[in-house]
This record gives structure tokens, C-alpha cells and sequence, in this order.
């Protein structure tokens, strides 16, 4: 359960797993401050929301409603319908030579494959003072809760854990991984043009 609370008012809001997903991800500690539609955390794999609010709150829905959480995403979302229903869409053509490049294969610094797939991040424990922060703030709730130096679950190698770790704890030691990273920064940090075809 988490309370948020302003000068005017003052919710608690709680998330509900399912039987099967029970993977809350919280973002937020004790006196942390949020702004209007920032995420304060998720539930894996959906299920519902419980917030609870004073009386003499008025409010907007009702039971049976469907709620969007961002007025954005939805005004977005009724634009492209829109689109989709005109008689005015304006295809891509192609050109008649026109061939798809090849699949991505992710390379090392001599150019050969980088396999790295079951790579996972790992923990100086000298270093790491069980803040937490690398479990909160993996994207796949891969880090063990109880053990922040397990990976169990699966890695995509985003580097949320290495960059967010306050103590420098996190590192990978993976080669192949290591060597694709310095292919990339070494070929891809100039910024690109778009490429129309």
C-alpha cells in the first residue's frame, strides 16, 4: 500500500497481483516526491489498482467506466483511429529494387558475432550495501528481492542495475557482452541522420 498525500488531500492507493503474476514493483520509498503522471511502480503481468480517497472527493467515474490513466494517450490513440478510418491514407511505396536489410546480429570489436544472450550482471559484494535500488529499478524483475546479487529471471541487458547502483556494485564481466558494448560506442555514438527509403 502506498499513501500519497499534497497539502489538500491525502490517498492511499494499493496494488492487487494476480494468484499467478504476485510481482508488485514499487519505485518509490518514504518521502519520495511525485509529479502529476509519474510512475511510482507496476504489477507484472496486470491485474487491479485499489485507491481509496476521502469523502468529500467528487468523483469523475463510475462502476462499469473504462479508465485511461493519461488523457494524452488516449486523445493520441482516438487521433490514429481516426486516421485508420480516413480515405486519406498515404501509403509507403518502395522501391521496385528495394530489399530488406539483413537480421541484426549483434557484433564484437573484430567484427565476429557477440553471444551474450544467458549473460547477467554481477554483484561486488564488498561494495554492495543492500540499498535495493538495482531490484527496484530492473524492468524485468529479474533481481531476487532477497538476494540482490541473484539474477533470477531474465536479463536484457538494459544496465538500469549498473547505472542506477549508487555504490558502483554492478558490473558485467560477460566478454562477448563487454566487447559488443565498446562495438557500439565506438561505431554508434555519432548522431545519424534519418534514413528514408
Amino acid at each position: 500500500m502506498i499513501g500519497i498525500e499534497n497539502e489538500d488531500l491525502r490517498i492511499t492507493v494499493t496494488q492487487i497481483a494476480g494468484i499467478l503474476a504476485r510481482r508488485i514493483v514499487s519505485w518509490v520509498t518514504l518521502n519520495d516526491g511525485l509529479s502529476k503522471g509519474e510512475l511510482y511502480g507496476m504489477i507484472r503481468f496486470g491485474s487491479c489498482t485499489e485507491v481509496v480517497v476521502p469523502k468529500n472527493v467528487e468523483l469523475l467515474v463510475k462502476k462499469g467506466d473504462k479508465v485511461v490513466g493519461v488523457k494524452e494517450y488516449k486523445d493520441f490513440v482516438d487521433g490514429l483511429a481516426d486516421k485508420l478510418r480516413s480515405d486519406k491514407l498515404d501509403f509507403i511505396r518502395l522501391a521496385d529494387d528495394y530489399e530488406p536489410e539483413p537480421y541484426y546480429v549483434p557484433l564484437k570489436v573484430d567484427g565476429s558475432p557477440a553471444k551474450f544472450l544467458k549473460a547477467k550482471p554481477k554483484t561486488d559484494a564488498s561494495k554492495c550495501d543492500q540499498c535495493g535500488i538495482c531490484y527496484r529499478v530492473c524492468p524485468m524483475s529479474s533481481i531476487s528481492e532477497d538476494d540482490y546479487s541473484d539474477v533470477v529471471g531474465i536479463c536484457i541487458k538494459c544496465q538500469a542495475c549498473i547505472r542506477k547502483c549508487p555504490q558502483g556494485a554492478k558490473y558485467f564481466d560477460d566478454e562477448d557482452f563487454l566487447s559488443h558494448v565498446a562495438m557500439v560506442r565506438e561505431n554508434f555514438t555519432r548522431r545519424a541522420t534519418n534514413k528514408f527509403i
